[in-house]
């Protein structure tokens, strides 16, 4: 204005600015021209994703639909992040100047006449307008187009006329009358419907997709609302891409209800709804350990509840727990027993390290009268016979007779079998006497002695001080092996079978023996991996072509092929199935309206439907263009 020139401005209110943003393109210019990236990437990505809307009607929701456009109203970065998605704007404009003010955006601009002022904001108004609509909803609410064409939606109908060249305009609501309806997509509402064929659809839309996507010679129209009532007329062939899984009478887990049905109809059994959500898994493989006896509807008894609910799983019949404790009606063998010492008293005089342990010696031996449960704690000695089990606890006690036993129990068996009266004087070994362990643990905490062996344990060093008849006692020199090789290799490694593989190629049972092998050889053995050796490897296969698609996803040659590769891979290779593998084909795809037609003249909503249908399909089929086919 000071320069004697005119000015103009023209303010943009632009409609829905806010929830027009489009995630993919709004993330790509933060990760491309903001250099936003990795986790402060990921972090605008889980706040903009995973979003869902509904409508409620009349007290009735929809179900939820994800948001894949806009930016939460109201927030803080919405404003900021819109104005990330037009940064770019002012790029488009030659003659005028933006200020951008979020969704209240202007241009402007100054020339000497006002037609030169007109022209230059008009030309970079029609630059700045935006792209047509993208995304609409999946309601089906169709109007007729001038262009003689049904809508399922207004929203379709301002796509389609921002798209072409002509001036598209609503006839009226619902369906034209001059040609058949096809709409482009379908909701997920399933309210079932029977049509003139005879066959079931989760809903009108559907039917009236049926009704164009097949060449029938004869209309298919609405017969009833509900599902049809005869089988023979064939079976329902659309379902919705709802999840809510039921569980069918076959065991099998059906994604909804609808799909139940399909197959119920298809079956020559009656297949029925047993509950709602997913069939129960297979049975368990694995139990724990513990000894906590139930009885079973069965009359037999299970060492644990656990191994109770594997039996029933695998038990056509129900099997239920009917009271804690072992069944009273038939002799409990237990598989295995804790080491816990809790001593029972049994009815032949012998005492044992725990219930479980009795139990084991009246199913281990063969006797002539039962072993039953006299009382708890250990027989007292009125009762003939000592103990003869012991708990493997290295818990040491000493004894009045100067003597180191490994726990409370051992002491008890000696005091039994002795004329004198052997009491515990302390916890611990004895300070004056020799430590002679009955047994050891297979612990591998390896101690070096003084005469230069290596021992698995403590305990090992002092069974080997006990065992041998030395002139010098064997006394602890330090922890860990010993470091010399000069001495003598260590010649106790506990019986723990932990398998590693040595650089010599030869596999050992546990580290401790690859030590001696290592300290007993002229080569340095060492550890190459933790697991056994694998066996060489064949070379050479024979050139017969027999394809076998491996467990790796991978199709071989032939089964020596496979064989081959599994012995050079860690990980194990097995046979899947014979011939070539299959490719996968995609399981979903986006909601996205951007229809694409095939090769084979049908005309997908989107490309990623086509690339599924190419995939299950036998033939080859491509994309000839954008937009749909022509009728």
């Amino acid at each position: 204005m000071d320069n004697g020139q005119l000015s103009g401005v023209v303010f943009l209110d632009i409609r829905k600015a806010f929830d027009s943003i489009d995630h993919t393109i709004l993330l790509q210019k933060m990760n491309d021209q903001f250099g936003i990236k990795n986790v402060e990437l990921d972090w605008f990505k889980s706040y903009l994703t995973n979003r869902e809307q509904a409508c409620i009607v009349n007290g009735a929701m929809s179900s939820p639909k994800a948001i894949v456009c806009g930016v939460p109203q109201g927030s803080i970065l919405g404003p900021l992040l819109f104005l990330l998605y037009i940064n770019d704007l002012p790029e488009c404009l030659e003659k005028t100047s933006p200020h951008l003010y979020a969704d209240d955006t202007q241009i402007s601009t100054s020339a000497k006449t006002i037609e030169e002022l007109t022209e230059n904001l008009n030309n970079d108004l029609k630059k700045v307008e935006p792209k047509c609509q993208q995304f609409c909803p999946a309601i089906y609410a169709p109007v007729c187009g001038s262009d003689g064409k049904t809508y399922d939606n207004m929203c379709l109908l301002e796509v389609a006329d921002c798209e072409s060249d002509g001036n598209i305009t609503k006839i009226h609501d619902g369906p034209c009358i001059t040609n058949k309806v096809c709409p482009a997509f379908c909701s997920l509402i399933y309210d079932p419907v029977c049509g003139s064929n005879g066959k079931t659809y989760p809903n009108p839309c559907s039917l009236r997709f049926a009704d164009c996507e097949f060449e029938n010679d004869k209309e298919i129209t609405l017969k009833h609302n509900g599902s049809c009532k005869s089988r023979e007329a064939g079976c329902q062939q659309f379902c919705p891409a709802i999840y809510a899984p039921v569980c069918g009478s076959d065991g099998k887990t059906y994604d909804n209800m609808c799909l139940l049905e399909v197959a119920d109809c298809e079956s020559e059994e009656n297949i029925t709804k047993v509950h709602d959500g997913p069939c129960k898994p297979k049975c368990q493989q694995f139990c724990p350990a513990i000894y906590a006896p139930v009885c079973g509807s069965d009359g037999k008894t299970y060492d644990n509840m656990c191994l109770l609910e594997v039996a029933d799983c695998h038990s056509e019949e129900n099997i239920t727990k009917v009271h804690d404790g072992p069944c009273i009606t038939n002799k409990v063998c237990p598989a295995f027993c804790s080491h816990i010492y809790d001593p029972v008293c049994g009815s032949n005089g012998k005492t044992y390290p725990n219930l479980c342990s009795l139990r084991f010696a009246d199913c281990e031996f063969e006797n002539d009268k039962e072993i039953t449960l006299k009382h708890n704690g250990s027989c007292k000695s009125e009762e003939p016979g000592c103990q003869q089990f012991c708990s493997a606890i290295y818990a040491p006690v000493c004894g009045s007779d100067g003597k180191t036993y490994d726990n409370m129990c051992l002491l008890k068996v000696a005091d039994c079998e002795s004329e004198e009266n052997i009491t515990k004087v302390h916890d611990g070994p004895c300070i004056t006497s020799k430590v002679c362990p009955a047994f050891c643990p297979n612990d591998y905490d390896p101690m070096c002695g003084s005469n230069g062996k290596t021992y698995s344990n403590l305990c090992s060093l002092r069974f080997a001080d006990c065992e041998f008849e030395n002139d010098k006692e064997i006394t602890l020199k330090h922890n860990g092996s010993c470091k010399s090789k000069e001495s003598d290799c260590q010649q106790f490694c506990p019986t723990i079978y932990a398998p590693v593989c040595g650089s010599d190629g030869k596999t050992y049972d546990n580290m401790c023996l690859l030590e001696v092998a290592d300290c007993e050889s002229e080569e340095n053995v060492t550890k190459v991996h933790d697991g056994p050796c694998k066996p060489s490897c064949q070379k050479a296969c024979p050139l017969i072509y027999a394809p076998v698609c491996g467990s790796d996803g991978k199709t071989y040659d032939n089964i020596c092929a496979l064989e081959v590769a599994d012995c050079q891979s860690e990980e194990n290779i097995t046979k899947v199935h014979d011939g070539p593998c299959k490719a996968k084909c995609p399981i979903a795809c986006p909601k996205i309206y951007a229809p694409v037609c095939g090769s084979d003249g049908k005309t997908y909503n989107n490309t990623c439907l086509l690339e599924v249908a190419a995939c299950e399909s036998e033939e080859n089929i491509t994309k000839v263009h954008d937009g749909p086919c022509s009728e």
